[in-house]
């Protein structure tokens, strides 16, 4: 499982992108303001969770700790680049 994240300007959202394999990629997009006041902790999650409501087969595969640590770690990363 890949997870990246990009901030669109126009939509002054996140664009996260999950790819796992077998799978389409899994898209979605989170309010920006929302992400600021939040964090990325709770943004995570919120996002695990709405990709493993889609994706059940995949809590048993990968779990939601997993899945939240790896959006958490995207989401870092992105706004360690914007920052730059």
């Amino acid at each position: 499982m890949h997870v990246t994240t990009e901030y669109d300007a126009l939509l002054d959202a996140l664009v996260l992108r999950i790819h796992a394999e077998g799978y389409h990629s899994w898209v979605i997009t989170h309010a920006a303001a929302r992400y600021r006041r939040e964090g990325p902790d709770s943004t995570a999650r919120y996002l695990a969770i709405r990709y493993l409501a889609s994706r059940p087969e995949e809590v048993r595969r990968m779990g939601r700790v997993v899945v939240t640590e790896l959006i958490k770690a995207a989401l870092e990363q992105d706004g360690a680049r914007r920052a730059a």
